[in-house]
This record gives C-alpha cells, structure tokens and sequence, in this order.
C-alpha cells in the first residue's frame, strides 16, 4: 500500500493515481519500470516517468532519451500525434500512430488515447484506444522518422500495449511558482495597504496592517501574524494570488513578504515566500516604485496644504511672543508655534526661526511650541530640531518648515497664506 496525501492507492494502481490527480491540487511523479510489447511479438525493458501537473502528463523513457506529454480526460490519457522526439543521423523522430490498413498518422489532430487496464498480477497496461481515421483502427504507437524534406521515410519503431510495473513510491511535486513582478500599485487606508504586484503571467494582491508610516515600511510581513505591526491580512478580497486573465483567486496560507524601502534609489526591494491554499509555493521578487498615494519613499513626511493661519494671545504673552496655531495636511497635523522677536515687532518679521529657549529673539521656543501629527498616532508631541523660514508679500506668509520630533521622523515642506488675527491676535 502507498499513501499519497490522504488517498491510499494499491500498489500499481496507475488509473487510482490517474484519478487521484484529477483532484490533486499539487503536481505528481511516479516511476515505472516499462515493458514493450512490439507488433511482432518482441519485447524490450525501459524506465518510464510519468509526471503530472493538474491534468497534463509527461511520459519521459530513459533509456530511448524521449519524451510526449498527454492530457488526462476520465482515465484516458489524450496523446496528440506530430510530437518531435529526438534526432537519429539525418533522420527526426516524431511520434505518430499507424492504422489497420497500414497508413501512416503524424498530423497534431491524428491523436491517440492511452487506456490503463489492470491485470490480475496487479501491473497495468497502456493500449491504444482511439480509433479514427476515415473509421479505421488505430493498430500501434509508432516512432517515425522524417527526412529533411519532412517526408515520412518510415517507423522506427511500432508498441501496441505498455506494460508498467511500480518502480519506487509516488511522489507528490510540489508546484513553485517562481516569477518576477514588474508593476505595483498600492491604495492606502491609514493603517491599511492594500497592494497589488503583477506582470504577463501572475497578479498577486497583498493587504498589509500595521502603524501608519508616509510609505511602506521596511520590514517582515507575516501572513496573519498574531502580534506587531506588520500583518498580512488574509481576506482573499484583498490578498490573493492568481494567473492573470483568469477569475480564480488562491488564499495566501502562510508565508511572508520581506520589505526594503530604500531611500537612495527611491524604490522598494521586495521578497516573496508564501504557501497557497492548495499547496503550491510563491516565491516573488519585486523591485521599483509602487504607484499611489502614500507609498513614494522619502525621509519625510511632507507637509503640503494649509488648513489654518492663526495668531493668539495666550495668558501671560508678552511682547516680542508671536503664538500661532497652524493646521496642515487636511487637519491631519496641528501645531502650536511660539516665534520670539525683538519686543518693539508687533508683526511677525521675516527671517529664519530655530528652536531655542528662554525667549531669546529669532527662535521657536521649545517651552510652549507643539504639534500633534493623528494620522501617525502622535499627540502633543515636542521639537526635537525645527527650522522655520519666515517670508512675506504684503500680508501673505511663506512659511518653510522643517522639523524632526523625538522618534527622528522628519516633517517639512512650504505653506502660505495670511496669518489671521496677526496684528489684532485675541
């Protein structure tokens, strides 16, 4: 007895394994020790393996060094005629039948079909089937050698049954899908990445969670990791591997995708290992950018519309104190700025603002100043560096920020606009 999956086969069992892969979802192996039965009753010993993948089979012989493929369709094996097989002097082999009047068939659409009949000894034998040419028999397989003027010069060799005897256990192959991908795109949810990598043959989609970052973090991914931050959801809406112009999608089960954000090249380094819902493989590599909002890599999170302008007279201000309330990016960050100028200023003057204490003239003081960045989970969160420029055109200011808070995350970019309240401030 041999067990494969969880199906017991008896030993020799060709059409149980035929039947047995016709729903496999991974690919099979098997060797045979093969006897020919040739038309005049001569016999000779080879080696056969028979390798299937979903309902295609190879038939390699050993010792002739050839191979046909097949298609399996209710135990039968489909085998088309017209298939090179090898090369002897000037002579190339193909395979071919022959038919009870004796004619030759070598034409793709001159198939013949292989039929697994078990024996009382438990070996099996494969006998042509098919029949049909002008309703004629099919009487033997038949290796054909063709000329260089691809004219059929006569067989080689003529088998009109296969006995096969178990060689060895069967062996599962389990079926890598090993690719390259060359485009990625990516829509962001905050916390949320949903991704999708593809090229001409496969699109795999990816939903990662975790922290939110200005673009997708470094790091090791895990399908359906049970702590951290870095998750693969496995919601086959969004993660999901299939072949492209097909609808079927397979569920990632386990794996991993491995992330460098790199900062020099701009692009991403990524790697793939995952297991699919069938027991197949993925192994992936992607390197570019991915096209969306939120995912160009850059060593800043970039500060772009503004929200709010607005002058204060906090309890306790004194004169040369310019206390702004800024928003920015959609509300997401909001900032509480305490410029310090020379006492007689009663607008804020141009120049440029560097974090300071005490008071002195031309800094940001780093006392009061604040911001609070939500989509990053931050709040009320002090200056570890700030730079802020300060230009005006009338009552338009141009503010160029540029500051780092405690965790090393850099924020900077140009806003502009007029300060309300800036000479009247409540």
């Amino acid at each position: 007895m041999e067990r494969i999956g969880k199906v017991t086969l008896e030993s020799g069992s060709i059409r149980k394994e035929y039947q047995f892969m016709q729903f496999s979802k991974n690919s099979y192996n098997r060797s045979w020790k093969a006897v020919f039965k040739t038309q005049d009753g001569m016999t000779a010993e080879d080696e056969v393996q028979i390798v299937i993948d979903g309902q295609n089979a190879t038939l390699s012989f050993k010792k002739k060094a050839i191979s046909f493929k097949g298609t399996l369709n209710h135990d039968k094996l489909s085998v088309a005629c017209g298939q090179y097989l090898t090369r002897m002097g000037d002579y190339k082999i193909h395979l071919g039948v022959t038919y009870e009047d004796d004619s030759w068939g070598m034409k793709p659409e001159q198939s013949f079909e292989l039929l697994p009949t078990l024996l009382e000894n438990g070996n099996w034998v494969l006998t042509p089937q098919t029949s049909s040419k002008d309703g004629l028999s099919i009487k033997n397989i038949a290796l054909l050698a063709v000329d260089k003027d691809d004219k059929i010069a006569g067989p080689m060799e003529l088998l009109n049954n296969l006995n096969l005897i178990p060689n060895g256990e069967a062996q599962e192959i389990i079926k890598t899908y090993k690719t390259t991908f060359t485009s990625a795109t990516g829509e962001n949810y905050t916390t949320l990445n949903d991704l999708i990598f593809k090229n001409e043959d496969y699109e795999i989609g990816i939903e990662t969670k975790g922290e939110k970052h200005k673009y997708l973090k470094s790091g090791t991914y895990v399908v359906n990791a049970t702590e951290g931050f870095k998750i693969i959801n496995s919601n086959l809406n969004y993660t999901y591997f299939k072949k492209v112009g097909e609808e079927k999608k397979l569920d990632l089960k386990s794996g991993e995708m491995v992330v460098l954000a790199n900062l020099e090249t701009k692009k991403y380094e990524i790697t793939m290992h995952f297991i699919l819902e069938d027991g197949s493989k993925v192994e992936a590599t992607y390197n570019g950018i991915i096209e969306g909002k939120g995912f160009a890599i850059t060593d800043k999170y970039e500060i772009t519309q503004v929200d709010q302008l607005k002058r204060i007279l906090p309890n306790g201000a004194v004169n040369g104190q310019f206390y702004l309330k800024v928003a920015v990016n959609n509300w997401d960050i909001e900032m509480t700025l305490d410029l310090r100028t020379a006492t007689d200023e009663k607008t804020l003057p141009a120049g440029t603002y560097t974090l300071g204490s005490g008071g002195a003239a031309g800094t940001l003081d780093s006392k009061f100043s604040e911001f609070s960045c939500y989509s990053l989970n931050k709040h009320s969160q002090k200056f570890k560096t700030a730079t802020m420029k300060v230009s005006r055109k009338e009552k338009i200011y141009i503010f160029e920020l540029d500051f780092t808070d405690n965790e090393g995350e850099r924020y900077a970019g140009i806003i502009s606009g007029e300060v309300k309240d800036m000479e009247n401030p409540q």
